[in-house]
């Protein structure tokens, strides 16, 4: 498993990113949480589409579930998130858990660039054959969204990069 060495710093103070977010800050995220929508969007999908299932493409249903667990994660000011016994697990093993909010939103912000474009690839593999097949398109647009609103909340706290350093 990959581990983060160093995460970037910012140009303006020279110190790592060791920043947490402000109560309004969290409730905004928490209010734009549409993890729920996408993993039911991206389960019918799949669902409609038996073929599409091999090792690549079900590799972005883990991905999506791991991004809304450290999207919660991050949004989680009071550490007052109760987790099923399977998200506890997984949480250790992912060794996030002494980052920043901050830092996790950078992970956050990452796995959704992965994941939108496996979801354009899976587009190209599997175009849409009807009105109501273009969830997936709908998907990738949500998330791109969310993506973009990320990148803006970046931009506006003075990070001059945000891509970690990884080992493996």
């Amino acid at each position: 498993m990959a581990e983060i060495v160093t995460f970037p710093t910012r140009a303006a103070t020279d110190r790592g990113m060791e920043r947490y977010l402000l109560g309004r800050e969290c409730l905004a995220l928490g209010l734009l949480d549409p993890f729920a929508g996408w993993v039911e969007t991206l389960e019918s999908w799949f669902a409609a589409h038996p073929r599409a299932h091999n090792k690549r493409n079900d590799a972005l249903r883990s991905l999506l579930a791991d991004t809304w667990l450290v999207f919660h994660m991050a949004c989680d000011r009071a550490s007052r998130l109760e987790m099923e016994p399977h998200h506890s697990l997984r949480w250790a093993q992912l060794q996030y858990f002494d980052l920043s909010d901050f830092e996790l939103l950078v992970i956050v912000n990452d796995n959704l660039l992965d994941l939108r474009r496996g979801l354009q690839a899976l587009c190209q593999q599997h175009p849409p054959q009807t009105r109501s097949d273009l969830s997936l398109h709908g998907l990738t647009q949500s998330i791109g969204r969310l993506n973009q609103q990320l990148n803006h909340f970046f931009d506006s706290d003075g990070c001059a990069s945000r891509q970690p350093e990884w080992t493996s």
